[in-house]
């Protein structure tokens, strides 16, 4: 029963009452709390300590008897209150256990003058001992909470924890743990954890309780546990020891990492692909960082550019591929945002030489804001030789007709011209007339071999290599080209290397070719700003002639780069361009075993590089 009700009771027949209650101070010593026994459902009643007159006992410790409420404590509010129900007499006895003062009994009376001295003997006895079971029931229930609040801390845990004593049988157990086993926490206690666990009569090899105890630490592993429907287990456990340093037992965790274990087989799984995919594709694969440092590449790379995977990774992309134009648009098209990059290059590979195509991606990897480039390249050198003979044979009707239709214009006056010419130079002429002859007949050649050229470039017919020297070819260009670039405002500026060797080549063909650069050059300086410099440059590089002709007019755009010796493609005006010249200085170039190529930035012109290999036996100097 509640210790208020017997106290009730009880004092029925000690002490004559119409009204009893407990005043119990509250925690923070300024209120007490009254309430009234032998009343169901009766709820405390919070009053001020200076509104009542248990305030006196409280103060002092003493108990105290007033025999007129209306006369001796009418300055108390609560009094008043209690006058005014008819309450006139009153014995409070203080409560006190263990020297600290809990609160008052108070024994109440219709009738003025009820108690006297003799009644506080009896009744100061019952309040000392009421006072002490209050303070034990205080005690018990702060025990209580504790203890409740230690099993919600512990079945709140997200991991299964069980407490387990040296025979293997469980104490204690969380909702956690119930959980991952599929039972109540009661279901579990005295069960041995081998059974519950794993499922085996005995413990399991290995079992990190027993290895515990054992060296007296922590320890731990991972399982993959068929009795519970082959989930995945992270078990831990650490000795509990008693007061005497003793294991008296083991605290077992349990973590269900079934979900981590699928995540980390699909992670190993998907990269499993990945690394197939990669491994497999032909195309070489490469992912670099924003300053062009290579952070991945396949095994194609490698075998393509004949690397080692391990010499390759973190070094820069234009150590493993030294190709200047490559890594320039790269770091331009990074620096423009651009969402996709197209670049097709030329790299040397063993004797021949190769053209790739490069395709480039941006990606952020998830979590960071540093910016790669997923790059694949391939070898499309036969994919080009194949457009250029599919180009080739497009073209060859067009340009047969086209020739037969220049051959057709131009042969009879061109034949004209020579015969005349031809019969001045036989007559008795002045000596200035006669150079004058000399050099309409030297042009009238030089057109008839054109013609014959552009017959040429559509048969593809193999050129009439001689020695020669390139100097000596730019020279006699210029002098058939120098007065109309005077004329046109644009000033030559030469520099050919001295001593230059001589090469096996097609006279016709390369005066064709640098004219032709030399045509363009002008156009362009013209169409900027109707001057101009052109530069011209010979020099020797290792066993390759270089030829460069720069020029300062309006450049060539990024996009018309890739395009420029694409038979038929010009980017002037009507009337104004076939599209033929740069398709064949390009073929004459290829045919002598060369390679041409260009550098340009948009509005601030365009430089033409001629590289071709030094003949076997050229060892003539100029």
């Amino acid at each position: 029963e509640d210790i208020y009700t017997i106290l009730a009771r009880e004092l029925r027949h000690i002490i004559y009452y119409d009204r009893l209650t407990v005043g119990l101070l509250t925690p923070e010593g300024d209120a007490i709390s009254i309430l009234q026994l032998g009343q169901a459902e009766q709820m405390p009643m919070r009053q001020r300590l200076e509104d009542t007159a248990l305030s006196e006992v409280i103060k002092t410790g003493e108990p105290r008897i007033y025999r007129d409420l209306a006369l001796e404590a009418s300055d108390y509010p609560m009094s008043k209150r209690l006058v005014e129900m008819g309450l006139h007499s009153c014995l409070l006895a203080p409560l006190s256990a263990k020297g600290k003062l809990l609160g008052t009994l108070n024994i109440i009376s219709r009738e003025v003058g009820r108690y006297s001295r003799a009644d506080l003997e009896y009744i100061q006895p019952i309040a000392d001992q009421l006072a002490v079971a209050l303070s034990h029931a205080r005690l018990f229930e702060q025990v209580q909470s504790k203890a409740q609040e230690w099993q919600q801390t512990f079945d709140a845990m997200s991991d299964g924890v069980a407490i387990i004593d040296n025979d293997y049988r469980i104490q204690r157990a969380n909702q956690s743990l119930a959980k991952i086993l599929g039972a109540s926490p009661k279901d579990l206690i005295g069960r041995n954890c081998y059974e519950v666990v794993h499922g085996v009569p005995g413990p399991i090899d290995g079992c990190p309780g027993q290895r515990c105890k054992e060296v007296r630490k922590a320890c731990s592993f991972e399982l993959c546990e068929s009795h519970l429907g082959n989930r995945w287990l992270e078990l831990h456990a650490d000795p509990l020891m008693d007061a005497t340093g003793e294991v008296i037992g083991v605290v077992r965790t349990f973590r269900d990492i079934t979900a981590q274990k699928q995540r980390q087989e699909a992670l190993i799984q998907q990269k499993e692909l990945t690394d197939r995919i990669l491994a497999t594709t032909p195309n070489s694969v490469l992912v670099i960082d924003k300053e062009l440092d290579i952070q991945l590449v396949n095994q194609a790379f490698c075998k393509m550019f004949n690397r080692r995977q391990e010499d390759v990774v973190g070094r820069p992309l234009r150590e493993v591929l030294p190709v200047e134009e490559l890594s320039r648009s790269f770091l331009q098209v990074m620096a423009d945002g651009a969402p996709r990059i197209d670049l097709e290059f030329r790299y040397k590979l063993g004797r021949g030489e190769s053209i790739f195509l490069s395709n480039a991606v941006p990606m952020f990897p998830k979590g960071e804001k540093e910016q790669q480039y997923l790059i694949i390249i391939r070898d499309v050198s036969l994919e080009r030789a194949a457009q250029a003979q599919f180009y080739h044979i497009q073209s060859l009707a067009s340009i047969g007709e086209l020739a037969a239709g220049v051959a057709h214009e131009l042969n009879n006056p061109l034949t004209t011209v020579l015969g005349y010419s031809e019969l001045a130079l036989a007559a008795d002429i002045s000596p200035e007339m006669k150079a004058d002859m000399e050099a309409i007949r030297r042009n009238a050649q030089r057109a008839a071999t054109i013609v014959k050229n552009l017959l040429a470039f559509a048969r593809r017919q193999e050129p009439q290599k001689k020695r020669l020297s390139l100097n000596d070819v730019i020279h006699q260009v210029l002098e058939i080209r120098g007065y109309q670039l005077k004329v046109s405002n644009i000033e030559v500026v030469t520099e050919f290397a001295p001593g230059l060797l001589e090469i096996l080549a097609d006279h016709q063909q390369f005066e064709q070719v640098i004219l032709n650069i030399i045509s363009n050059a002008e156009y362009a300086m013209l169409e900027a700003h109707g001057r101009g410099t052109l530069t011209i440059k010979t020099e020797l590089v290792g066993n390759t002639i270089r030829i460069l002709l720069a020029d300062d007019g309006s450049g060539i755009s990024r996009k018309n780069m890739y395009r420029i010796f694409d038979p038929f493609f010009t980017t002037k005006g009507p009337g104004k361009g076939t599209g033929l010249g740069l398709s064949i200085c390009h073929g004459i170039v290829t045919e002598h075993g060369g390679r041409i190529y260009a550098e340009s930035e948009e509005g601030k012109g365009t430089t033409f590089f001629i590289e071709l290999p030094i003949s076997g036996d050229g060892q003539g100097k100029e």
